[in-house]
């Protein structure tokens, strides 16, 4: 997404109903996975329209043109 220039995107990892113990087994791997990347500068909880605790909507740097 950040090569093709996007600047905004949802991740849906879903609710984690299905896991064992009914706990998002997904969410925290996401998550603990963005913090790490140099091209991610915010991540939040998606609106509830977006998919809610099963979504997060990521805000991702800028791509610099080159310039000649």
């Amino acid at each position: 997404a950040h090569k093709t220039g996007l600047r905004c995107l949802r991740v849906v990892h879903g609710k984690g109903l299905g896991s064992p113990g009914k706990s998002p087994v997904l969410k925290s791997r996401v998550q603990r996975w963005l913090v790490q990347k140099s091209e991610v500068l915010a991540f939040v909880q998606a609106r509830p329209i977006d998919g809610g605790a099963g979504a997060l909507v990521v805000l991702l740097q800028p791509v610099h043109s080159r310039r000649r």
